[in-house]
Formats: structure tokens, C-alpha cells, sequence
């Protein structure tokens, strides 16, 4: 089965994302280990998605990025909070990144807390950013 996959490095290491399997991904500190990892995260993926895996996989990069932190910091004065186009002309500032990053990683952390509520309980889990307040 082919695996069409995206490949980000970040230095020395490199994160490859299943394009069409949403949460598969594998690292390495290289693209050849990030690879050689996926056939086995699909394998799982699959199995923890109630279907059955396959025999072989065939892991094709379709798409390569830079390290996103490394793009910004090759900008000149990338931390003066200068507003600059992004993709779909949308303006961005450093500002916005941080703000949109910390506010998306509330929503994963609330939903995991709901989900534990779900499974374990009422009082089991300890509301430590005060989602119920």
C-alpha cells in the first residue's frame, strides 16, 4: 500500500507526517530513519483504527519542508513584531504565531481532559487549568 508522506527537518532531526492517516508520524535523526520507522507506525495506526494492516508499505515523501523556526530566524529582525503576509495573504506577526500556538494546544488539552473525564470519572483527574471554572 502506498503511503504518501510529508518530511520536515529541523536540524538534526527530521519528522515525517502520513498524509492521508491524520496522527501517524515518525521521527528520526535522519529523512532514511524517519522512513524506515513508518511502516510499523502505519501497522499500528491501522490496527488501532480496527483495520487490518497491510503486508508492505510503500512510503513516498510528496512533500519536504524546511523547519518552519528556521525560516523565521533567517528573516532579518524577526523578533521587532513586524507584520508580514503569510500563506492566503493572511498577516502575521510573531505575536499572532505565539498567541494562535498556545491557544490551539488549550483546545488538545481540554479535549484530553474531557475525554479522561469520560473514561475515568469525576474527580479522578485534577482540573489543573481550570477548564471548569
Amino acid at each position: 500500500m502506498k503511503i504518501d508522506c510529508v518530511l520536515e527537518h529541523n536540524g538534526n532531526d527530521s519528522i515525517l507526517y502520513a498524509d492521508k492517516n491524520v496522527g501517524a508520524f515518525t521521527r528520526g535523526a535522519s529523512k532514511e530513519e524517519a522512513i524506515a520507522k513508518m511502516p510499523e507506525e502505519i501497522r499500528r495506526y491501522r490496527l488501532w483504527q480496527g483495520e487490518v494492516p497491510f503486508d508492505e508499505y510503500d512510503i513516498e515523501i510528496v512533500q519536504e519542508k524546511e523547519s518552519g523556526f528556521e525560516k523565521l530566524e533567517s528573516m532579518a529582525n524577526y523578533l521587532s513584531n513586524d507584520i508580514v503576509t503569510g500563506s492566503y495573504d493572511e498577516l502575521w506577526s510573531v505575536r499572532k504565531v505565539l498567541r494562535r500556538f498556545i491557544w490551539h494546544d488549550r483546545i488538545h488539552a481540554k479535549a484530553m481532559y474531557r475525554m479522561g473525564i469520560a473514561t475515568f470519572g469525576e474527580g479522578v483527574i485534577p482540573d489543573v487549568f481550570g477548564f471548569t471554572r
